[in-house]
């Protein structure tokens, strides 16, 4: 037996001198685990086909999951589903425009997702059980990279969670049902000034001061305090749940 497998790798090895190109050998080597996965490579321009899939679940503040799909074309897909106090589905497609994909792709680029570990943490569950389990799929070039979160808090998810729950329309957020404000999610959403790391709430008239290029838009308050943002003065925090 052992004879044989030595033969069987130095075949192989043979193989990978003279048929070096070819689609049927390299396979073959994937199959048997002797070829690593092509990695994922963030190019300046953003890929064609390139794809960000964000799946949230479990999320306890507030109780909403998401299921979105970001593409290059700027066509995008969701599925929101609220579950307390009573289960609701929202789902449907908007569009986002040339820039705003632009920023999803620049903001994968500036996390460094390539370098990512796939799991977080390695093992088992984090303490952070309001965010629930974060799976986040970037495509590019025909590669795609799956980094997952399972109850903690990562910085370069957050901000990329931060960014693409901001792309939503409110349509996405809001038409799941009146119910508790609490659960909806539009309704909390604020806006981060990048320089002062202070945060106000989206109709806030001190926001006529913060240049737009400083500002960064949160889903709820509880996303801005978990990336490090503080509440301006006289800003109230509603009463987390």
């Amino acid at each position: 037996m052992h004879r044989s497998r030595s033969l069987v790798f130095a075949l192989l090895a043979l193989a990978a001198l003279v048929l070096p190109g070819c689609p049927a050998f390299t396979s073959v080597m994937k199959g048997i685990g002797l070829q690593s996965r092509p990695a994922l490579v963030l190019t300046e321009a953003v890929p064609q086909d390139f794809e960000l899939v964000m799946h949230v679940m479990d999320q306890q503040n507030p109780p909403t999951d998401y299921l979105v799909t970001y593409r290059r074309s700027g066509r995008c897909d969701y599925r929101v589903t609220v579950r307390s106090p009573k289960r609701r589905v929202n789902d449907g497609s908007f569009d986002i425009l040339d820039g705003q994909v632009n920023s999803l792709w620049a903001t994968v680029r500036a996390v460094n997702y390539d370098t990512l570990e796939e799991r977080y943490p390695a093992e088992g569950e984090g303490r952070d059980r309001d965010l629930g389990v974060q799976k986040f799929s970037v495509r590019g070039d025909d590669i795609s990279k799956e980094v997952q979160a399972h109850f903690t808090k990562v910085p370069a998810i957050e901000k990329l969670r931060a960014l693409a729950l901001s792309l939503m329309p409110e349509k996405a957020l809001s038409d799941t049902g009146k119910g508790d404000v609490t659960t909806s999610v539009a309704t909390q959403q604020v806006i981060g000034d990048m320089q002062t790391k202070t945060f106000y709430p989206a109709d806030d008239a001190r926001l006529k001061d913060v240049p737009t290029d400083r500002r960064q838009p949160f889903p709820t308050w509880f996303d801005a305090v978990n990336y490090g943002y503080a509440p301006a003065q006289g800003v109230k925090l509603g009463e987390r749940r």
